[in-house]
């Protein structure tokens, strides 16, 4: 029943569903708890230790499972920041150089050019 009510809800990530049991085992969900406590002696590192988890393997498993709502995995986004660092790294060579060419009266240089443009020019 936890597993679909996470489902149902659309829930990612450590989270934790309370739930009741009624002396007619009537089950009830009380909530989705998607921020539970992560100390020691927090429930959901019991309940992974209880799983055969340590706290160390359940940090492990959160943060290997973990993606921001872009739905972009951590390495994607490690590979997307390196990329806008190159291409910041460009335009701001191609700026310099803009800036350079108009100090010495060059007419109609483009204040930013792209960075396959200042590749070619300087290939």
């Amino acid at each position: 029943m936890a597993q679909r009510t996470a489902e149902a809800l659309d829930v990612r990530g450590a989270a934790r569903v309370d739930m009741i049991v009624t002396p007619g085992m009537n089950e009830y969900v009380l909530e989705m708890n998607t921020l539970p406590g992560m100390t020691e002696t927090s429930l959901l590192p019991k309940i992974a230790a209880s799983a055969g988890y340590s706290f160390s393997a359940l940090c492990q498993a959160i943060l290997e499972t973990a993606r921001l709502d872009s739905g972009l995995g951590i390495e994607t986004l490690r590979e997307s920041a390196v990329i806008q660092a190159e291409q910041s790294v460009w335009e701001e060579a191609a700026i310099e150089e803009a800036v350079f060419e108009a100090q010495r009266g060059y007419s109609l240089v483009p204040a930013r050019r792209s960075a396959e443009q200042v590749a070619r020019k300087s290939a």
